[in-house]
């Protein structure tokens, strides 16, 4: 027998409480996970975090390859702060590394972004300028459609599970789903 002291990190962007509820996840590994918890919200949901992320994987990348970025566009970091991120840090890391790879002058600009990147960054920022911020039916919408997609997922896009779990009727998720157009095939909405 040998005695050993460990620490476990165990990370889900699943939500354990939701699955614990609809008896998907077993109660009492959840309670042992549970000692201390950190909640990530996703990329999109931290814009200022992206810009320092960035640039410490502009960094990364020019030790890496051997690549030299002397400046960078503030278009370029604008952009990144206005695309949604579905494939959160990996996805913006991934971007990060083609732009410098694709930067030949020394300076990053919105030109070494993948041409969907741009088009949905540019797209999203012209929606954003065009709605009041800070609009409270758009983060009401936001949240419900963020709790919907969760709890979907959490019950393996089971409608009548994720209704119950969520506290409200079948009826009423259906026409949340329609009205948000939420896709059921796992891939996000947004």
């Amino acid at each position: 027998t040998r005695k050993v002291d460990v620490r476990m990190i165990v990370t889900s962007n699943a939500d354990l409480e939701a699955l614990v509820a609809a008896g998907r996840f077993r109660a009492d590994l959840f309670f042992r996970l549970k000692q201390l918890r950190f909640d990530l919200p996703p990329l999109r949901r931290r814009p200022n975090d992206i810009v320092w992320l960035a640039v410490s994987m502009i960094e990364e990348c020019c030790r890496t390859t051997g690549r030299s970025v002397h400046r960078i566009d503030p278009e370029f970091l604008e952009l990144l702060k206005c695309y949604p991120w579905p494939g959160n840090i990996r996805d913006l890391r991934n971007e990060v590394h083609r732009a410098v790879l694709f930067c030949h002058d020394g300076t990053l600009t919105s030109d070494g972004l993948a041409l969907g990147v741009r088009r949905e960054a540019e797209r999203a920022r012209r929606d954003e300028g065009s709605s009041a911020k800070g609009d409270l039916a758009d983060d009401v919408a936001q949240t419900e459609i963020e709790a919907i997609e969760r709890m979907l997922r959490a019950t393996d896009f089971n409608r009548a599970a994720a209704a119950r779990a969520l506290g409200i009727s079948r009826v009423t998720l259906y026409n949340k789903i329609r009205k948000y157009r939420i896709r059921l095939d796992g891939a996000s909405s947004k």
